[in-house]
């Protein structure tokens, strides 16, 4: 059941960001998380769910996820904010080429066996400026095309300085990356 609300959150997720958590100057290489990667909790032994990261270029990187027979393809950016690693994604087609406007962010630890990877839900946040707690600009749409969609759909509209800001302040609470949403992966043995 985890992995498919991890799955659900992350390819049909009701909020994205319009602007990059990233300016250019701030992006690093990551050449340790370059590699095959599985999802190890699977008490199928036949779950074949992975990710690929390749360098495309200079601080970019492509992610391939596949699940069973599907792929999903990304654009991937990786920052420090803090000392904490983050990771910039864009929905791509197969070619690599973006294919949805939009950002999600992604809370990233690692070391040379576990790639742990944890989707920033940014609704608590939403729901907190809706009460006039906190000052976030963003946008709703409605969207009821199909039984998945929630109907809500969130983009955040806030500059990158200020999504910079935004998530070095929240990025240790468990409401806006929860470690119940974390998927964890392993280095691939070949």
């Amino acid at each position: 059941m985890k992995r498919w609300t991890i799955i659900c959150f992350f390819f049909l997720t009701s909020c994205d960001f319009k602007f990059p958590l990233y300016k250019v100057t701030d992006l690093i290489e990551v050449p340790e998380l370059v590699g095959d990667w599985e999802y190890p909790d699977s008490a199928n032994e036949n779950d074949n769910t992975t990710w690929t990261l390749t360098k495309q270029s200079e601080k970019v990187y492509h992610i391939l996820y596949s699940y069973h027979n599907v792929q999903n393809f990304y654009i991937a950016r990786f920052l420090r904010l803090k000392g904490q690693l983050f990771m910039d994604l864009q929905f791509a087609d197969n070619d690599y080429k973006v294919n949805a406007i939009g950002h999600l962010i992604a809370k990233v630890s690692s070391d040379s066996s576990i790639f742990k990877v944890t989707i920033f839900n940014p609704v608590y946040l939403v729901d907190l400026a809706k009460k006039n707690k906190i000052k976030l600009a963003y946008e709703t749409t409605y969207d009821k095309s199909s039984d998945y969609n929630t109907g809500s759909n969130y983009t955040i509209l806030e500059p990158t300085e200020k999504l910079q800001k935004i998530i070095i302040e929240y990025m240790n609470d468990k409401n806006v990356f929860s470690d119940k949403s974390a998927m964890k992966f392993k280095r691939k043995t070949k």
